[in-house]
């Protein structure tokens, strides 16, 4: 039997590899529903773990909202509702997309407006917490309530009005909640209305940056970098750790830190490098 779609996560893997498809699941906790056939879930789960509700979205290919011949979104309770599985007086308190991150107190907070951006975002800088007002009328005060004590970074979409009306949130959210922060003046130039999503699936180098980070590019293949890391080796030296790691990293370019040498030192032990005992230390030669 062929495994439910996810056209969201499928257009992930398209773009950024399949690593990155299983992280970005992992860390929002994405869904899908059968409501439409490759729909997918953006559950709203609370810095308490409580799940509030889902948002249910229809993607094409390339990221591409399904709009016709209707806007294809809805929410999880809404349908519980239909079938009698929720009452009808419940009314939904949203949170921010991604709020369950907030668990973690070291890291600075990103907000965007759309789901999908947040997940963008998170992919191209996993050292912030990224969440989603659900649009740029959702970044309200009684959600920023649990922004208490951060360090916060506001990122509208590219538009002039958008990025005035979250100033003016911001020194509410500054004045009113003592909260931190700042309104990121990324790509400022810009006013056609796109966001940072768009902006990062436009730019390669971003997307290259994602797959390095990842390790979904093929280099990262254990047959391809052992193959890539073949040349600058001989036979007749004997490498100690650190020489043989210098070596790599001036063949690579890379630091001594990188995870393509990391990686290319780890399967040359395991493949073509034999230990020799010295009276000191252990060196590397090739088989």
């Amino acid at each position: 039997m062929q495994e439910p779609k996810n056209n969201f996560l499928d257009c992930i893997e398209e773009v950024f590899g399949s690593n990155s498809r299983q992280a970005t699941q992992k860390q929002f906790m994405i869904g899908r529903s059968d409501h439409w056939n490759g729909a997918n879930v953006f559950w709203q789960v609370d810095i308490n773990q409580q799940v509030r509700s889902g948002k249910i979205m229809l993607y094409g290919p390339n990221f591409r909202r399904i709009k016709e011949p209707f806007n294809h979104v809805h929410w999880v309770h809404s349908l519980l509702q239909k079938k009698g599985l929720l009452p009808q007086y419940f009314q939904l308190q949203q949170c921010f997309f991604g709020e369950h991150q907030l668990m973690d107190d070291t890291k600075v907070v990103a907000i965007v407006e759309s789901a999908k951006t947040a997940v963008l975002g998170w992919l191209w800088k996993p050292n912030y917490i990224w969440l989603s007002a659900e649009g740029s009328n959702g970044l309200t005060l009684e959600k920023c309530k649990v922004l208490k004590g951060r360090k916060v970074i506001l990122f509208p979409d590219f538009d002039d009005q958008c990025r005035e009306k979250w100033t003016n949130i911001a020194y509410e959210m500054l004045f009113e909640l003592g909260i931190e922060v700042s309104v990121s003046d990324y790509q400022k130039e810009r006013n056609d209305g796109t966001d940072l999503g768009d902006f990062i699936l436009g730019n390669p180098d971003l997307i290259h940056q994602v797959q390095y980070e990842f390790e979904d590019l093929e280099i990262f293949k254990r047959v391809n970098l052992v193959a890539a890391a073949m040349p600058c080796l001989r036979a007749d030296i004997l490498y100690t750790a650190d020489t043989l790691r210098a070596t790599i990293c001036e063949h690579f370019g890379q630091q001594s830190d990188s995870k393509m040498v990391i990686r290319a030192i780890e399967y040359l032990q395991e493949e073509r490098l034999e230990v020799v005992e010295g009276e000191k230390e252990i060196y590397y030669r090739l088989l």
